[in-house]
């Protein structure tokens, strides 16, 4: 089994789950939870929904002499199967990718969900 807690400057941190609105953070420093906490609760106001499935975590790669530190970068929201939606990438700013995709891909995520009810 994989350890969950991922080194973020030095320090560990372990998952957080924000209550029960289903976020889930894993490796992220406190000014990205605040921004991941942020958004998904504009999220769930804005559709009039109490939790929607999400999952942020960033992972921290082996440095590379004379390179940038690179991270992981992983997204994910909606129930997982077919009406989830996912962002992973390798990165060297998770910070402006995660403030440029998160919001994002919750709203494609949703409109997903409302597509496939109105569907089938």
């Amino acid at each position: 089994m994989r350890d969950l807690r991922t080194l973020v400057g030095l320090v560990y941190k372990d998952p957080q789950m924000s209550d029960t609105s289903g976020l889930e953070m894993n490796g992220l420093s406190e000014e990205m939870e605040a921004f991941c906490r942020s958004t998904h609760s504009a999220f769930l106001q804005q559709h009039g929904t109490t939790s929607w499935p999400t999952s942020v975590t960033v992972i921290q790669k082996e440095p590379i002499p004379d390179h940038p530190q690179q991270y992981e970068i992983h997204i994910r929201c909606g129930v997982p199967g077919s009406n989830s939606s996912s962002i992973e990438a390798v990165t060297t700013n998770p910070e402006k990718d995660l403030q440029s995709q998160l919001g994002t891909l919750l709203d494609d995520n949703y409109a997903m969900h409302e597509k496939m009810k109105t569907n089938g």
